[in-house]
């Protein structure tokens, strides 16, 4: 059997050539006996059946977020199979991630800084009410200096709570310590030891919170009253960054946003970065619609269904982006 950087790399992404391509030749010189196919395509749909199939035959390494062969019998050579993202639970009843014969890979560790960033940048924007602010600035009329200011407040002592301490999380966690918050961390297991709060995946050097020092308080559990006593500590901040699982599918519902609403005095922005369905979306949209919800506002950067339609209440709610 021939090592695999010999064997037929097949690149599907819904990546641009003029970002894909660089760090194909770079691939390319390090491997240079490694032959390499790229389209680019989401799901394969644009691709001709008889060329996919052919491509299918051939390849031992197959890189892509959706274009996963449809049979065993399809990828007679394949023995990795890489999904460039943190998740791969939207795929895992293709025959391919069952195969004992097939190894998966993940990019798991590499998403934390862009989608900490957007979470950063998200969180600014609603402390700092900068739409407020675009607003005025377009009708030309401006709130007086001293009472914006006053009802700005620093992020300096707010509470952030991360649902999920992973590489996102982690990343989240060290910029929003920096900015003078206060994190507390969640996670299904307990992490009580140094050793078990380190974190054991793939980490951007100096980014992070590689040995899990950062947050002053840690909570875990699997059940509705572990998690209600982690909403229940006045946060003003909550990051949803865990993956979907059985256990973690509409993890955060009505019960939950009640807990945030008793314990959260000045009300909590609630940020999901994980997947949509770890929130139930229609008692979220109930809880928008009132006043008193205990949220202050809502930033999601995943939904269901994805994309949107643009009739869907969500996409119809000013209080959230």
């Amino acid at each position: 059997m021939e090592p695999l950087n010999e064997g037929h790399l097949l690149v599907i992404m819904p990546v641009p050539d003029d970002l894909l391509k660089p760090a194909l030749e770079q691939l390319q010189s390090r491997h240079p006996k490694l032959k390499i196919t790229a389209k680019w395509s989401m799901n394969g749909d644009d691709i001709p059946a008889h060329e996919l199939a052919s491509l299918y035959q051939s390849c031992t390494i197959l890189t892509t977020l959706g274009c996963y062969p449809p049979s065993l019998e399809s990828v007679p050579n394949l023995r990795l199979v890489h999904t460039p993202g943190a998740g791969i639970d939207y795929a895992l009843d293709n025959p391919v991630f069952s195969a004992p014969h097939i190894r998966a890979t993940t990019s798991n560790g590499t998403a934390g800084p862009p989608i900490a960033e957007w979470f950063i940048g998200q969180l600014i924007d609603h402390n700092r009410t900068f739409e407020k602010w675009r607003q005025q600035q377009h009708d030309r009329k401006w709130d007086t200096p001293i009472g914006a200011l006053l009802r700005t407040p620093d992020l300096v002592g707010q509470r952030l709570g991360v649902l999920g301490y992973g590489s996102i999380g982690r990343q989240a966690a060290r910029i929003a310590s920096a900015l003078g918050m206060k994190v507390l961390a969640y996670t299904a297991k307990p992490r009580t030891t140094p050793e078990s709060k380190r974190d054991r995946n793939f980490v951007v050097e100096g980014l992070g919170d590689p040995e899990g020092t950062i947050p002053s308080e840690w909570f875990s559990g699997t059940d509705k009253e572990s998690l209600h006593k982690f909403l229940a500590q006045k946060l003003d901040v909550l990051l949803i960054s865990l993956p979907l699982t059985d256990s973690s599918q509409h993890i955060i519902g009505k019960e939950e946003f009640g807990v945030l609403k008793e314990n959260s005095p000045r009300g909590c922005f609630l940020v999901n970065v994980a997947r949509g369905d770890v929130l139930v979306q229609d008692d979220l949209i109930e809880a928008l619609l009132h006043e008193d919800s205990g949220l202050s506002g809502v930033a999601l950067d995943v939904a269901s269904p994805e994309p949107l339609p643009s009739d869907n209440a969500p996409s119809r709610l000013t209080c959230l982006v």
